[in-house]
């Protein structure tokens, strides 16, 4: 019994939130006993009333049903409610930035980016206030970092995750993206090394990389092994593109018009520049 309390928490343990999901079994004894009772006593009452009492209860579930509805409408308004009751709970918190981070990307929420990217930013500093080794609320603060070119912020916020866990690689590839935006590329292919070390899936990873073999070490070869390790990963346009590019400073001008065309067809803008040197 104590540790069946301790899994409910109604006695509460730390930053913890009901998990009422090991009530719902119980609760169907909870109705037997409930019909039992009446069916024992159905006597004492008229056929009426004895009906009226399981019609009335039925009513007044299917309202509580009804409004509970509203809450599951999206993860949005699950976290918002569970905020509502627990607002120091750092998962709920995280967990509601994570949902505003992806709405914010969405193009029919575009307009409302601003406000969602700030309210994913208050999430998670207020998860991190209350936990400070919360590693979900560095994680998203890094990504609303670095969706906003905040990079400053997004590296000290990986440097912060790394410590915290120094085996997590998205903190590491965190790293290699700012210094690569900040034209460090000494600093970022160390962090790139270490990310692909722990995740040697990450098709970013070896995207960024083999873009930084290309333009800063001219490492061809190298990289040609990265991109088609990416894209066989993830065929993204983007990816096709890097590999077009050092197909061409290899000097194999028809595997880059290739690939340039599919990454074309896939969506992405290529400079009038480059699509003059592949007669495009």
């Amino acid at each position: 019994l104590f540790n069946l309390l301790l899994i409910l928490q109604i006695i509460a343990v730390g930053l913890t939130i009901v998990s009422e999901r090991y009530t719902y079994v119980p609760y169907i004894g909870l109705a037997f006993v409930a019909s039992s009772l009446l069916s024992r006593y159905n006597l004492l009452f008229q056929k009426t009333v004895s009906w009226l009492i399981p019609a009335a209860i039925t009513i007044v579930l299917c309202f509580i049903t009804f409004k509970q509805v509203a809450v599951w409408k999206d993860s949005g308004t699950l976290w918002s409610n569970v905020i509502k009751y627990y607002p120091r709970s750092p998962y709920a918190r995280s967990n509601r930035a994570n949902f505003s981070i992806s709405l914010a990307q969405q193009p029919d929420h575009k307009g409302q980016a601003d406000s969602l990217f700030k309210q994913a930013l208050d999430d998670c500093t207020a998860a991190l206030q209350q936990d400070p080794k919360h590693a979900p609320g560095y994680q998203n603060r890094i990504n609303i970092f670095l969706l906003l070119n905040r990079n400053r912020e997004a590296l000290s916020d990986a440097e912060s995750l790394v410590k915290l866990q120094p085996n997590n690689a998205a903190g590491y590839l965190t790293m290699g993206i700012v210094y690569t935006r900040l034209n460090k590329a000494d600093s970022a292919m160390p962090n790139l090394n270490k990310c692909l070390s722990l995740t040697p899936t990450s098709d970013q990873a070896l995207n960024l990389r083999g873009t930084l073999l290309v333009n800063n070490y001219q490492k061809f070869s190298d990289a040609l092994s990265d991109f088609n390790k990416a894209i066989e990963l993830n065929a993204k346009g983007d990816y096709y593109l890097s590999r077009s590019i050092c197909y061409y400073r290899l000097g194999d001008v028809q595997h880059a018009k290739t690939d340039a065309n599919t990454a074309l067809q896939k969506g992405v803008s290529i400079v009038d520049s480059y699509r003059k040197l592949l007669n495009l």
